[in-house]
């Protein structure tokens, strides 16, 4: 199953939202990173040239670079880098190295500035892609709160182009099949329309500040902003009622057991 946007009404073709912003942006970050990584592992390496005046046929100190490591073991001119090695120089000839200024102190500022863009792209925050929340908490929750914003899109477009239609088919094929008892369900549009109703609340958001965040579900809903049934679903993704019924189930136990244990303390 593939997830896209449609380019136009009624087109079965559309677009990934991934494929722009991650391509190019992983590609780049790719070459960097792999760069980087070679520049440091060069860098690691010990390798002392010894400059010799008299010419001379062997290498006294050898390459100590083992026969099956070497890159290129036919071409006997050749001279490679490795952890330790020490290599005797010919007559006349002098190494001279490139200074690459590495370990490059702006690399994590181009990580960083790619993983904003494409986040950019993607409506993404970047706290939020990397997971890492070291600002102040009001940051924190405001980059929370944004990328909340584009899941509850995304979620509604989801649940009103893909979750509620194919509950709708399987729901009208168990009443055919008789699976399922919902008298009117094909004869009246209101009681069909009642009976496929449903809430998709899905994962709950996280929250930084678990009481914070309680407290001001309880003000929103005294104040009537809200209902207990959505702040449930907002803060656990669970149902109201269903805790309202488990809460009760739980206080008869607690009870119970609590009389337990008060009559065998009279006892004693």
């Amino acid at each position: 199953m593939r997830l896209i946007e449609a380019d136009r009404v009624c087109s079965p073709d559309g677009f990934d939202r991934l494929m722009p912003c991650t391509v190019q942006g992983y590609e780049v970050q790719s070459i960097v990173q792999g760069a980087e990584i070679t520049a440091a592992v060069i860098s690691a390496m010990f390798t002392v040239f010894v400059k010799s005046q008299n010419p001379s046929d062997g290498r006294p100190f050898g390459e100590m670079i083992p026969a099956e490591e070497l890159i290129d073991n036919a071409d006997q001119s050749s001279i490679e880098l490795g952890p330790g090695a020490i290599i005797d120089l010919n007559p006349g000839e002098e190494v001279q190295f490139a200074d690459p200024k590495h370990p490059n102190t702006g690399y994590d500022d181009f990580t960083n500035a790619t993983i904003r863009l494409i986040g950019a792209g993607l409506e993404i925050p970047p706290e939020v892609m990397m997971k890492q929340f070291t600002t102040s908490y009001s940051a924190a929750r405001g980059a929370l709160n944004e990328f909340w914003r584009t899941c509850s899109m995304q979620r509604d477009w989801f649940t009103d182009d893909f979750c509620q239609p194919v509950y709708e088919e399987w729901f009208a094929e168990a009443v055919a099949r008789g699976r399922i008892h919902a008298p009117g369900f094909f004869t009246d549009p209101a009681r069909r329309k009642a009976y496929t109703a449903c809430a998709w609340n899905g994962p709950a958001r996280t929250n930084l500040n678990p009481v914070q965040e309680v407290d001001a579900a309880i003000k929103r809903v005294d104040a009537g902003f809200s209902t207990a049934q959505e702040e449930t679903a907002q803060m656990t993704g669970g149902d109201y009622n269903r805790n309202i019924k488990l809460r009760m189930t739980e206080a008869k136990r607690k009870r119970e057991v609590d009389e337990i244990g008060k009559a065998q303390t009279a006892g004693e």
